[in-house]
This record gives C-alpha cells, structure tokens and sequence, in this order.
C-alpha cells in the first residue's frame, strides 16, 4: 500500500479546495512500512505497526509483546513502545528509578487495568495513564486483550 504525505501548505490549499500547488505534487510516497522522507525542510518518519516485529528488547518489563516502534521513528530523546497483550497477559511488574525513564501508557484497543503499586485501575480505549519513576506496575489485559 502507498500512501501520498502532504506537507501542511499542500494540506491547507487542499482543505481550501485548492489542491496542490500549480506545478507541485506531492514528493513523498510512502510505502506501508518504515520509511522517511525529506519535504523542503520537514523530516519525518512514518512506520506501520504492522512492519514491526515483537521483542522485549531492553526495557526492565520486555516482554514478547512489545514492538519498539522508536526504532522505525529514530527517535533519540524517548522511547515508543506498542504492547499488544491477548486476553488475560500481564507484562513484568516493573518500575523506572535505576534508569529515570517516564512511562506514559495510551490505550488504543481492547480494555484491561493497570495495576500501580497494588492499585487495579480500569482502562479503556482512550485513556492515557502516567506512572511515577518509583512506583511498580504492570499492565493486564482483559478478555479483549489490550493494546
């Protein structure tokens, strides 16, 4: 699958009904997985989820569930993850006070709890959560699994 990337002139004068530019198309095709791209000087990376294998990788919870979708992005200054648990898998207890990293958990799918130094909290597709650097926790898929 290819898709067209627009930048946000070519984006506006579309919105506008104006399409692209005289003389202009679009210069990025991007096929669905990983790929970046260079639009005057906007740089960007777009990776499909579908491109990235499982691996626990570093990550003091690694586990087969996550994909590091950082990599694809080449981000340097923070990590991405998507964990795609099935029905009733838990990652690893864990917490971020040896390596001070921040996690910040999005629910894209599915419904489960993320359970934070003992404490069961619902979530759903949605909700966005945040975990101090010293408190344990762990996420936990419900019967739709989650991710």
């Amino acid at each position: 699958m290819v898709q067209d990337v627009l930048t946000d002139d070519d984006r506006a004068r579309t919105d506008r009904g104006g399409g692209t530019a005289p003389g202009r198309t679009p210069s990025c095709r991007l096929p669905s997985r990983a790929m970046g791209c260079t639009m005057g000087s906007v740089t960007f990376q777009v990776v499909d989820i579908q491109s990235v294998e499982a691996d626990p990788g570093d990550h003091p919870a690694g586990s087969p569930y996550d994909k590091r979708v950082s990599d694809g992005l080449r981000t340097t200054a923070f990590a991405v993850y998507q964990v795609d648990l099935p029905p009733g898998a838990e990652t690893v207890p864990h917490d971020h006070v040896v390596d001070r990293v921040e996690d910040v958990y999005a629910v894209l799918a599915g419904d489960g709890w993320v359970v934070v130094d003992g404490e069961t909290v619902p979530v759903r597709p949605g909700h966005y959560v945040s975990v101090t650097l010293e408190s344990s926790r762990l996420l936990r898929a419900g019967e739709d699994g989650l991710t």
